[in-house]
């Protein structure tokens, strides 16, 4: 619910947003009835390729090798036919955006840009139809950045947006398919919190058809759009990003990475210190400070009348 004196306030994510980097990304001219699915998951999983297979044309800088070329979200407008059987004549938006295991950008900085992107789209009375998690199943284990990229996923979308996701696996060409349908067990395991509650498997074995079934079925079957957590978070909440569900644990998950190092650490190596460094620079950008602190929890504690006395609205 969206609290009374929104639309007075200047939300705590415009403080977040940078010009040189955001401007370019957003939207602009946003539309109440833009059908919007975005694109997550790791570096090098075939986000880009899904876009290009789906138009059927190079839109999308694509990268051959794990160096991520995706470092801006990238939204590619394709315009719906007149007989279209669930958005006739709308805009359907497909948006390419960097892993957090980016190979130039930080964790906490890919986590701002999706943020910001969600939220201004929100503020602008624009929903999202649907979010696609890729994963390539020929990688044999779950890695640190593998668990953190679905973990962070899983904060930003909340459950109550689960209908609307399509869990993907990529790169069947590149594997026997005996090994993949085991791997493919072991990720519905996994993955059993987001599947229950709602999220749908998909394989992706023939690129330019299965990307456009994806899409139909997020188009088909979810005909309405809905807020994902963050948008909620960050706009009707009013949330600064270290505040979100999905910012909290990546703070948590910086903190431990920190804890474990020092355990370690006189055995630690120079690209180790290096890493201490940016993910110590990192929680600093997270830092809360003390004003907003104390507005955060005045803010909670008249949560609750407010939301009481605005029971009966909706994000418009």
């Amino acid at each position: 619910m969206r609290p009374a004196n929104s639309r007075t306030r200047i939300g705590k994510w415009k403080k977040e947003i940078n010009p040189e980097v955001d401007a370019d990304a957003f939207l602009s001219n946003p539309q109440p009835g833009d059908v919007i699915i975005v694109l997550l998951g790791p570096t090098g999983v075939g986000k880009s390729t899904f876009i290009n297979n789906y138009l059927d044309r190079p839109e999308v800088e694509v990268s051959d090798s794990l160096t991520s070329c995706t470092q801006d979200l990238c939204p590619v407008v394709i315009d719906l036919p007149s007989d279209h059987p669930s958005w006739p004549k709308q805009r359907l938006i497909l948006v390419d955006t960097p892993g957090f295991d980016d190979t130039h950008l930080s964790d906490y900085e890919v986590l701002r840009r999706i943020s910001v992107w969600l939220a201004d789209v929100y503020d602008n009375k624009t929903k999202i139809a649907g979010l696609i998690y890729l994963h390539n199943i020929t990688q044999k284990k779950m890695s640190g950045s593998t668990r953190l990229n679905y973990e962070v996923f899983h904060k930003i979308c909340g459950e109550k947006a689960m209908e609307r996701v399509v869990m993907a696996t990529t790169h069947w060409d590149s594997i026997i398919l005996t090994k993949g349908e085991d791997r493919e067990q072991g990720l519905r395991v996994f993955w059993k919190d987001i599947l229950s509650e709602g999220a749908e498997l998909r394989r992706i074995q023939d690129p330019r058809a299965d990307s456009h079934r994806i899409v139909d079925h997020i188009l088909r079957l979810h005909a309405a759009r809905v807020a994902i957590q963050i948008q909620e978070e960050l706009v009707d909440l009013d949330k600064r990003i270290p505040r979100t569900e999905a910012g909290k644990l990546l703070r948590c998950t910086m903190q431990e990475f920190l804890e474990m190092q020092n355990k370690d650490a006189d055995e630690t190596d120079p690209e180790t210190q290096e890493r201490v460094a940016v993910v110590q620079e990192q929680l600093k950008q997270m830092d809360i400070p003390i004003l907003d602190r104390i507005k955060d929890r005045l803010f909670r504690k008249r949560r609750p009348a407010r939301d009481g006395a605005n029971s009966a609205r909706s994000h418009d």
